[in-house]
């Protein structure tokens, strides 16, 4: 895993090149890479041999939550992980989706938080403590069992819409709604998306 883009596009490629070369051999199969914009990935995408395998970044407002980039990501079979996933996301995991879901199924809000972002197409969740993890994947399958009952399918399909209106995943074309933070009762702001 490329940690992240160096400080030129000719530098990445190069150290790309360089960690393509251990393919053959195969002291590497896969190649990825963390904290890489859409214009980033377009380009080792398409001056590489060794495609990107999968695309590591942190899955938040200030990036309008990577949309354009994950829709690259499905597109080419690029897997989409998501780190930072609950320290940088308090408004989504006190959306009421989150809540919602949290509780018909019986788990805490951040496995309903995962379970969310899981169910956006192509997104795969990146948890670096072991310390919850056994609990996180039991309570993915507690999870998995509530969506897959017929009788919740409705639900499921409302809360997800819902919480892809907080994403800005049903309309990429535009931000992410405004979330309200009940603790302040203020509207959070708006970012643009940063070049790295």
């Amino acid at each position: 895993m490329l940690h992240s883009p160096l400080r030129t596009l000719p530098q990445t490629l190069e150290a790309w090149t360089t960690l393509e070369s251990f393919v053959p051999s195969g002291q590497i199969r896969n190649i990825g890479i963390s904290n890489a914009n859409l214009p980033v990935l377009k380009t080792l995408w398409d001056n590489v041999k060794v495609k990107p395998a999968v695309v590591q970044n942190r899955f938040y407002r200030d990036t309008e939550y990577d949309i354009p980039l994950r829709k690259f990501c499905r597109e080419k079979g690029i897997v989409y992980q998501s780190f930072w996933t609950l320290s940088a996301n308090p408004a989504l995991l006190r959306h009421p989706s989150v809540a919602t879901l949290a509780g018909n199924a019986n788990v805490g809000k951040e496995v309903g938080l995962y379970a969310m972002v899981m169910a956006l197409e192509g997104a795969v969740v990146c948890n670096g403590t072991t310390s919850h993890m056994v609990e996180d994947i039991e309570g993915l399958a507690k999870v998995k069992e509530w969506v897959e009952k017929e009788e919740n399918e409705y639900q499921w399909k409302d809360l997800m819409k819902h919480f892809k209106d907080a994403t800005g995943d049903n309309n990429p074309e535009s931000m992410p709604e405004e979330s309200a933070d009940p603790k302040t009762s203020k509207w959070l702001p708006r970012h643009k998306y940063r070049d790295m």
